[in-house]
């Protein structure tokens, strides 16, 4: 197609001229496009007849069952029997008026390759989802916002782990500028690439998923605060789980550290369900009230690492909108003891120019992370990373990986 665009540009140059290179370009694109399309559909041979259905793409080899959490107002339809609305398995970026519970079957295609989220994108000129390529939500469910539905929820976690084998979860909290459905694609991702056989859980707040409503997200996840903690409770003892692992990213770390520190208040007179890790990678929340609520983070938390850069520009322009700080920028490096503070600078990540992503996006990094939830392991023992100090280290820094 796109020899033919550039043969009739070469060919017609007063048509080009006259209604400009873009807007010619523009239209060939479509008029080819439509032709190409027809040429599918239908043959010359004497008299016109259908071409043959195309073979259905390749079953996906593995798919992840994502369960979720989430105070986004819920998309639905109307039942034509009763009237009433039914969710679709959709979220807005609208508060919604209860917490939300379900989950979400991911397919994973064959030939994923780690720290990737394969989806479609116009720059490969692909416009339709495909399970052979691209990672694909192919069902959903919301259970009934109603006790039963709610025990039913937590339930089908608990079958979820005895099938699998494995009595542990990890809850992924997203950050600024993420869809719902954007959400469940990392958390799968991340899952996958742990290779994680827990019950992986996304806990989504209503982010408006766009860079231009970031004081739209501040005030939204101040509100999923409360919402959050409850969650939190209910994941540690209505899932049965022996283990659960935390991570938040960006900004869900604001929600997720006033999340533990109401916890943390709320039971400081009985004994309180510690979670194996909290990993909180690129925080995006003022670095001096981190430092004030940091110790209820610990107490409820058996390991806390905290992953900086100096590279990230979404925190350094947090900064420049709120003056202070920010606790993942490794510019102002956030120590505090019992916390293990990694210096992720000196690693080749880069996503869109970005530089915030790069707890999921760098193998290196998920490597590290790997290394945390598969074997507990503190900084000194794990690979790839030097104490500064070295003789006395007070913060780690990742040495320079070239990344596959």
């Amino acid at each position: 197609m796109l020899r033919t665009l550039l043969r009739f540009v070469d060919q017609h140059p007063r048509v080009v001229s006259g209604i400009g290179l873009t807007a010619t370009l523009a239209l060939l694109f479509v008029v080819v496009g439509s032709v190409y399309r027809m040429s599918r559909i239908v043959r010359l041979e004497g008299v016109a007849r259908y071409a043959p259905a195309p073979s259905p793409p390749r079953p996906p080899t593995e798919s992840i069952r994502v369960f979720f959490g989430t105070d986004r107002a819920v998309n639905g339809f109307r039942s034509v029997s009763t009237g009433d609305r039914q969710p679709d398995g959709t979220f807005s970026s609208e508060r919604g008026q209860a917490l939300a519970l379900g989950w979400c079957d991911v397919s994973v295609p064959p030939d994923h390759r780690i720290a990737a989220i394969e989806r479609p994108s116009i720059w490969s000129l692909e416009f339709r989802e495909d399970p052979a390529r691209h990672l694909v939500i192919f069902s959903r469910r919301v259970f009934q916002g109603t006790e039963d539905g709610t025990a039913a929820f937590w339930a089908s976690i608990r079958e979820f782990n005895k099938a699998s084998g494995d009595d542990s979860a990890l809850v992924f909290i997203h950050g600024f500028n993420v869809g719902f459905d954007d959400g469940i694609y990392r958390t799968a991702q991340l899952a996958y690439d742990l290779e994680f056989r827990g019950a992986p859980i996304l806990y989504s707040w209503a982010s408006n998923g766009t860079v231009l409503r970031y004081t739209g997200d501040l005030a939204n996840n101040e509100f999923t605060v409360v919402n959050l903690k409850r969650f939190l409770a209910d994941v540690a003892t209505l899932t049965q789980a022996k283990t659960v692992h935390l991570i938040a990213h960006s900004m869900g770390n604001r929600a997720l550290t006033n999340a533990l520190y109401q916890l943390a208040i709320e039971q400081r007179e009985t004994p309180l369900a510690k979670f194996r890790n909290v990993i909180l990678a690129a925080p995006d929340i003022d670095a001096g009230v981190f430092r004030q609520l940091a110790a209820s983070v610990l107490r409820t938390a058996d390991q806390v690492t905290l992953y900086a850069s100096a590279n990230d520009r979404a925190l350094e322009a947090s900064k420049e909108l709120q003056i202070y700080p920010r606790a993942g920028d490794a510019r102002n490096i956030v120590v505090i003891s019992g916390i293990d503070t990694i210096d992720a600078t000196r690693l080749n990540t880069d996503l869109l120019g970005l530089h915030h992503s790069y707890y999921g996006d760098h193998t290196s990094l998920l490597s590290d992370i790997f290394q945390i939830i598969k074997q507990s392991t503190r900084p000194g023992q794990r690979f790839g990373l030097k104490g500064v100090p070295q003789n006395a280290p007070r913060y780690w820094q990742f040495q320079p990986i070239a990344n596959p």
